[in-house]
């Protein structure tokens, strides 16, 4: 009984454990996958054909996982002779037919593409020698409509455009130098590296109007224009995408006979007007266009909105302030000449003194029209992007320079003394000052502290001037230095991301510079004279007509 049993179960069990395979379905496409990736996924693998040409048989395994050919088998493409063998030898043994074409699957939906390929210079010039794959790797791809706005993948095409052009690698093996030190058809931009590293070749060798990234243009018809990226309406807006939106995949079957292209430009027409207006409304934080790369910062492209508003306002609301108040001066100027005394000079400023403040002066009116220049960029009455880029670095780093000499000198010279009150009667030497500007000036009063080599400011000078000079100044250089060389840049600055956080106290603190630099221009005028005080730091003395009363201190 029980050799009956054996000879029945044991074929059953046979059985089951031949079909229980089967049940569970074909190997995932990792498993197949992987007994190729053991050798391709090898980055020291680097075979030659037998006339010494190098083979690209490297594939990222970590990339691979994230491309969007990655629920495809190895096979699929690569095909083989059609024997056992044909992936088990090296070299393997290929179909006369060779691997599948990109054509082969995406043809009949991407004919636009192939449109404006052949309208391309590569096309033009290279013909058959240059297809999808001299540019796409079909291993790498990812899922984007461009491309990610990252740093890795911005590098990762353009050396895909780089090891054709120059040889990328050999010339840095040779000079130690980035291919593009040596390119001097790029020379028109201010910072080469960093557009490099941070802006792929194609945004501006291909239409700048279009999101056509096909259409390679010639070298003579390339975009060379900076305020078509740095400016509210940039075209990297249009072209760079975190991730792809409805809109853009209904359009890409535009046209292909697929669906009625009726119904889908309906359908796309709201998507399309809802993406545009997300792009142009301020975040969380202010910034337009903050989508072109994340957590950075575009030059003239993802400004913040709402401080430009309240910058505009404060600037018009000190400008208007400072015309009333000159215009009861002027009203009242008869009254100030019945005080006027013999007059009586002092040699007030130190001739080291008047060329820094004056180099300061110049280096300032550079920094804010250039500054401004760049924030602004494309609007009219603004200078050249590349030109303002140039003087901007240029005045920056003389300004550092100059305010590591003013530090020095107000250390050595004492002159840090000027800038620090006295405690004693602080309040009410403030009260007596502001007292003198809002009401005393039109009274024809003199001024209740007078300007000596020992006390050069009055009490609301000071309390300006002390945290403008030791504060402010130090954090617009640092702020200015982490813009110079972005990647000193913390990632992440009190949980704000580092370049906003950096650009938006880069941007106050300029516009808080440019409100002073007015008042203090304008408050020069109140001397005896409108040019007086503006003469005194050209001779170094202060002169006054005033009655010398005793100091007030």
């Amino acid at each position: 009984m029980r050799r009956v049993a054996a000879g029945v179960f044991l074929p059953l069990l046979l059985c089951l454990l031949a079909v229980v395979p089967a049940l569970a379905g074909p190997r995932p496409v990792q498993e197949t996958n992987a007994s190729c990736l053991k050798c391709h996924g090898d980055e020291d693998i680097a075979p030659r054909t037998e006339r010494g040409a190098s083979l690209e048989l490297y594939v990222p395994a970590k990339r691979f996982a994230k491309s969007v050919h990655r629920g495809l088998a190895c096979v699929e493409c690569h095909l083989g002779a059609g024997t056992k063998e044909d992936f088990t030898e090296a070299p393997h043994k290929l179909s006369a037919q060779g691997a599948k074409t990109c054509v082969d699957c995406h043809g009949k939906y991407f004919s636009d593409i192939n449109s404006s390929y052949s309208q391309s210079f590569h096309a033009k010039q290279l013909g058959d020698k240059f297809s999808c794959t001299s540019c796409h790797n079909a291993h790498v791809m990812e899922n984007t409509v461009a491309t990610k706005p990252s740093m890795d993948q911005v590098r990762f095409d353009n050396y895909t455009c780089l090891k054709c052009h120059t040889d990328l690698t050999g010339y840095k093996a040779l000079s130690g130098k980035e291919v593009w030190e040596q390119d001097l058809s790029h020379d028109f931009l201010p910072n080469k590296a960093e557009h490099f590293a941070a802006v792929r070749c194609i945004e501006c060798h291909t239409p700048a109007k279009s999101a056509d990234m096909h259409r390679i243009l010639p070298k003579e018809e390339s975009l060379k224009d900076c305020t078509a990226c740095h400016s509210e309406e940039s075209i990297l807006t249009h072209r760079m995408h975190s991730e792809p939106t409805d809109a853009d995949f209904g359009g890409k079957f535009l046209g292909k006979g697929l669906f009625d292209d009726a119904s889908l430009l309906k359908k796309l027409a709201p998507l399309k007007k809802s993406e545009v207006a997300a792009n142009m409304t301020p975040n969380a934080l202010g910034f337009i266009n903050n989508g072109l790369f994340k957590d950075s910062y575009v030059i003239g492209a993802t400004r913040n909105v709402v401080l430009d508003t309240w910058a505009f306002y404060l600037a018009l609301a000190t400008l208007f302030a400072l015309v009333l108040h000159g215009g009861l001066r002027y009203l009242s100027s008869r009254k100030r000449q019945g005080h006027a005394g013999a007059p009586h000079s002092e040699y007030v400023y130190d001739l080291h003194i008047r060329l820094w403040h004056w180099m300061n002066a110049l280096l300032f009116v550079v920094l804010l029209v250039t500054g401004m220049s760049l924030h602004f960029a494309g609007l009219a009455g603004t200078l050249d992007f590349a030109l303002s880029v140039r003087l901007h670095d240029i005045a920056g780093c003389l300004l550092v320079a100059n305010y590591a000499v003013f530090v020095l000198m107000a250390l050595v010279t004492g002159n840090i003394k000027q800038y620090i009150p006295n405690p004693r009667g602080l309040i009410v030497r403030w009260y007596s000052q502001a007292r003198f500007y809002l009401w005393g000036i039109f009274r024809g009063e003199a001024h209740p502290f007078r300007v000596t080599r020992s006390q050069k400011f009055n009490p609301l000078q000071q309390a300006a001037y002390l945290p403008l000079m030791y504060l402010m100044m130090p954090l617009l250089i640092l702020s200015g230095i982490w813009m110079f060389f972005p990647e000193l840049t913390p990632d992440t600055v009190f949980g704000f991301p580092g370049r906003w956080l950096t650009a938006t106290v880069h941007y106050v603190l300029a516009v808080g510079f440019g409100i002073f630099l007015i008042v203090h221009i304008y408050l020069s005028s109140t001397g005896d004279h409108a040019l007086s005080l503006i003469k005194g730091m050209f001779t170094g003395y202060h002169v006054s007509h005033e009655p010398q009363d005793e100091e007030k201190r």
